[in-house]
């Protein structure tokens, strides 16, 4: 039987928030949408509890991933095949942002996602970071048009800019899907807890 998959997570206020996690759900290609759906991690949620997403957005349920089955493609004799790992890897290059790998840089976008302005000692303090460090990662993203710089008499405020908060919700979104890419190549096979490493 063909199955599609459903990609939801759990709508605002239904559960924790660190607990909106994507997750998979099987459901018969021919089927209408049934009023409860269960994921492949065996968690169950009424139709009104869900919020349906084309792709995936956010942190991946894990255990959702490591039950999915692998994809697989015919050959022309039918016999079934598993894609090597660059076939079922897609390009990340283009979504992936330099800048932001690095991750002081990422968490400084991170406390500055909303937008608003923040003072820099203030964010310098959060991620334990001496002067001239902090000011060469700002800098860097102050230079790639991500990041606004307004001095204040002795002090200076940042803030994102559109640009800033469009390459961070992308660069988020892609690391997501490497997420999920990664866990879908992981074996579903656990070694005997004898034989794990030291």
């Amino acid at each position: 039987m063909t199955t599609r998959l459903i990609i939801a997570r759990p709508l605002p206020g239904t559960v924790g928030e660190t607990r909106r996690v994507v997750h998979l759900f099987p459901l018969p290609a021919d089927a209408t949408m049934p009023q409860r759906l269960t994921a492949y991690c065996d968690t169950t949620f009424g139709s009104g509890e869900l919020e349906l997403l084309e792709h995936p957005i956010g942190m991946p349920c894990v255990v959702c991933l490591q039950r999915s089955p692998r994809p697989t493609s015919r050959t022309a004799g039918g016999r079934v095949v598993t894609p090597p790992v660059q076939a079922v890897l897609p390009t990340f290059q283009q979504e992936l942002d330099p800048l932001l790998l690095m991750p002081v840089r990422l968490f400084i976008a991170c406390l500055l996602a909303d937008g608003e302005w923040s003072d820099d000692i203030a964010v310098r303090s959060a991620l334990q970071l001496g002067e001239r460090s902090f000011t060469t990662h700002v800098e860097c993203l102050r230079a790639a048009g991500y990041l606004k710089v307004r001095t204040q008499g002795n002090r200076k405020k940042l803030r994102l800019t559109s640009v800033g908060r469009d390459r961070f919700a992308e660069h988020v979104g892609a690391l997501s899907q490497v997420t999920f890419a990664a866990v879908k190549l992981l074996p579903t096979t656990r070694r005997p807890r004898g034989d794990a490493d030291e």
